[in-house]
């Protein structure tokens, strides 16, 4: 079976730095990302418990 799966198994050495990893997720994710998902935000994140407090730190952050 033939996939486009990739693993970053093989480069969790310690001293491998957040960067290195930061490019392999995105090597990873690579044509894997959906846009314009209908209903994921409302889904995922109206109506949570913290809804409100992560609309309010958003306003402040981008006024």
């Amino acid at each position: 079976l033939l996939s486009s799966y990739k693993s970053t198994s093989s480069q969790r050495a310690n001293e491998q730095t957040h960067d290195d990893i930061d490019e392999c997720i995105l090597q990873e994710m690579n044509g894997y990302v959906c846009k314009d998902a209908g209903g994921f935000y409302r889904k995922y994140f109206q109506g949570r418990e913290w809804s409100a407090d992560a609309e309010r730190i958003t306003e402040r952050a981008y006024p």
